[in-house]
């Protein structure tokens, strides 16, 4: 089959950070690790090679014409990378340019890493169990960061798992004359933070913001919040 010639040709880089960190039960982190994945989907015609850098620290070592030195920028370490074979790893391990033909109109992970976080949390989740015999509370409070309140800046898409041993599952349905369906609460600005304080026959979700259920596919409570 014959390849397409493109007159405007296009590259789409999406880069995923997925954050992990150890947290103290005063709030303090203690470990942490980032692993980054860049995706990349191309439009160009055949046998094109491509480039591109990262605001690697080992580059900025580096004399190069591809990239100028900017020194507001901060750089990061790069470590653990993998990558997708159409990608001259040699070439990286030389230059830390990553050189690449791509696969014709394809999706797919370029590279892959690991990078250190020295930033600060922009914002924590604190929980309290009370058990009373039958009777299991679990309270949850979102704090935000000050300095993520200062900067204005702000997170979207949070989604926090709460996992529910498998005896308690049940507690979290509700049965009607059709269906069997998943307790579900949303936000609702008069309740308290946590939860009712009256002993109640039949389980309760409050939320104050966002909505929160039990998803059967995590095993967990989920918490929602847009932004």
């Amino acid at each position: 089959k014959q390849k397409k010639n493109y007159e405007e040709q296009e590259m789409v880089l999406q880069i995923v950070d997925n954050f992990w960190g150890k947290i103290t039960k005063e709030g303090k982190l203690i470990e942490n690790a980032v692993i980054t994945q860049v995706y990349c989907l191309c439009f160009v015609n055949s046998n094109t090679e491509c480039f591109l850098t990262l605001n690697d620290h080992e580059l900025q070592k580096h004399e190069d014409s591809h990239l100028e030195q900017e020194t507001s920028k901060k750089s990061i370490d790069v470590l653990d990378y993998y990558f997708h074979k159409c990608v001259k790893a040699r070439e990286f391990e030389k230059s830390r340019i990553i050189k690449f033909t791509p696969l014709h109109s394809c999706k797919l992970e370029l590279m892959r890493f690991k990078a250190l976080y020295n930033g600060y949390l922009p914002f924590s989740v604190k929980t309290a169990v009370i058990v009373q015999g039958a009777y299991v509370e679990l309270q949850a409070f979102l704090n935000v960061s000050p300095s993520t309140l200062n900067s204005m800046k702000y997170c979207e898409n949070i989604t926090i798992h709460f996992p529910v041993p498998a005896q308690w599952i049940k507690a979290l349905w509700t049965m009607n004359l059709h269906k069997q369906k998943s307790l579900m609460a949303k936000m609702n600005r008069r309740a308290c933070l946590g939860s009712v304080y009256e002993t109640e026959s039949e389980p309760v979700i409050q939320v104050t913001v966002g909505t929160a259920k039990y998803e059967s596919a995590y095993r967990a409570v989920v918490w929602k919040i847009d932004r």
